[in-house]
């Protein structure tokens, strides 16, 4: 009897520990390689990040340092648009690789979308940050932060001006 009670144990406690695990994944969302296009501190324009999504804030990562931490309380507007990514130092190395026949990749673009998160700082100064994240992303990024009551805008696209008549 002794010999069939401690695989039942084990199994109970592996079993806990399975479910403790999936409950600390579903607490957060990490984006990965998301672009970072303005407003960190301390980052370069078009520097890698990763973009991380907990319960009560929003972390930009570098590796594994947190350089940006901001608090849903202090967001003030999130806008979700859509736009196209270029890649000029590729498509510069394509150019010396390929010959001139390398310059068609010019015209290569990625769709990506971009978050514009504005929010107040510590001190009460408006802040803003600026993030590239693939297409696929931006939907779970969107849901996730619905879920928690910030409000993601789709802004109307601008009509193209009009040329004057002669």
């Amino acid at each position: 009897m002794k010999h069939h009670a401690i695989p039942i144990l084990l199994a109970g406690f592996c079993g806990g520990c399975l479910s403790a695990s999936a409950a600390v994944e579903t607490e957060s969302l990490t984006i990965r390689k998301a672009f970072h296009g303005g407003g960190i501190p301390r980052l370069r324009l078009d520097q890698r990040v990763d973009l991380t999504f907990k319960p009560d804030s929003v972390l930009v990562m570098k590796g594994k340092n947190t350089v940006a931490t901001v608090p849903f309380t202090r967001i003030r507007r999130v806008q979700l648009l859509s736009a196209d990514r270029h890649y000029p130092g590729a498509t510069y190395a394509a150019v010396l690789a390929a010959g001139y026949g390398g310059a068609f990749l010019i015209l290569k673009k990625r769709k990506v979308d971009v978050l514009l998160v504005e929010y107040v700082n510590e001190r009460g100064g408006q802040m803003g940050m600026i993030l590239q994240m693939p297409k696929l992303d931006s939907a779970r990024s969107r849901s996730w932060l619905e879920r928690f009551n910030i409000q993601v805008e789709d802004p109307a696209p601008t009509p193209a001006p009009q040329q004057a008549k002669k």
